[in-house]
C-alpha cells in the first residue's frame, strides 16, 4: 500500500482512483468514531487561481469549502498543483449512504474548522483546540473503476471516478 504523504504526491487521476475503497475516519473529541467507505472521487488538475483555494497547500492538505448549505472536502495533490473532492461513501456502521460532496461531509460533520487539516499527519495545522481528528485507512478498491462524463466540465477537471457502492 502506497504511504499517504507519497499518494498525495501523484497525479490527481492516479489519486482520486486510489482514494476509492479507502476508509475516511473521524473521531471525535469524546471518542465517538464514524467510517465511511469512498466509492467516489473527482480529480481535478492545473486551474486559474482564482478557482480554488488549494493552490496555498502542500499535499495532503484539506480545503473546506461552502456547498450549498453543507460543505466539500478537497484534499489538495502534487504540491498544490491540483486537488481531489471526495464525492461519495457507504457509511456502514449507520448503514447509511452519501452520494454528494455535501452529504458526506454532513455525513462526517466536517465544517471550515477542517481547513488546513493534515490528512496525511491527521492533525490540524491551524486550529489547535480542535478536539477531533479525521484520517484515512485502508486499501484502495481491487475491482474496476469507473468514469463519470461531465459534459460541461470546467478546463481543469480530468475525471470523476467510482465504484457502485454495493461493491465495495
Amino acid at each position: 500500500m502506497t504511504g499517504l504523504a507519497e499518494l498525495f504526491n501523484q497525479d490527481p487521476v492516479t489519486v482520486a482512483k486510489e482514494l476509492i475503497g479507502r476508509e475516511l475516519i473521524r473521531t471525535f473529541g469524546n471518542s465517538r468514531i464514524v467510517k465511511g467507505e469512498l466509492f467516489e472521487v473527482r480529480a481535478w488538475g492545473e486551474h486559474s487561481e482564482r478557482e480554488l483555494e488549494f493552490t496555498e497547500h502542500d499535499s495532503g492538505i484539506v480545503s473546506v469549502s461552502k456547498y450549498g448549505r453543507s460543505y466539500m472536502i478537497d484534499v489538495s495533490v502534487q504540491e498544490g498543483r491540483g486537488c481531489v473532492t471526495l464525492i461519495g461513501a457507504i457509511f456502514p456502521d449507520i448503514g447509511g449512504i452519501a452520494n454528494t460532496a455535501g452529504k458526506l461531509a454532513d455525513g462526517l460533520q466536517i465544517d471550515e474548522a477542517f481547513n488546513g487539516y493534515d490528512l496525511v499527519n491527521a492533525r490540524s495545522a491551524s486550529d489547535t483546540s480542535l478536539a477531533s481528528t479525521l484520517r484515512l485507512e485502508g486499501h484502495p478498491y481491487e475491482g474496476t473503476i469507473l468514469e463519470r462524463r461531465w459534459a460541461r466540465a470546467p478546463d481543469n477537471w480530468q475525471g470523476t471516478f467510482y465504484v457502485r457502492p454495493q461493491l465495495l
